[in-house]
């Protein structure tokens, strides 16, 4: 009976194969929402590139009533 040393949370062991799952990260994109210059232009920048190469679902918020896109934009998943 396997223990608690032999339980990786992140891995399925299929045939002594190790197949990661998909994790989904949430980003507070606010900074990126207004002027893209320092913070807001390397969130956006970290996002884009993330994407990019991995399989994982990044969802975008904000929190703010101020700085935030209109109700009616759609916003689809892209990948480069």
């Amino acid at each position: 009976m396997p223990n608690d040393r032999d339980f990786h949370p992140f891995c399925v062991s299929v045939a002594c194969d190790c197949i990661p799952a998909v994790v989904r990260i949430l980003v507070d994109y606010r900074p990126a929402l207004r002027e893209r210059t320092g913070v807001g232009e390397y969130i956006h920048q970290l996002v884009r590139a993330y994407t990019a190469v991995n399989r994982d679902e990044v969802l975008l918020f904000t929190s703010s009533w101020k700085d935030r896109p209109p109700a009616r934009v759609e916003v689809k998943p892209v990948r480069a």
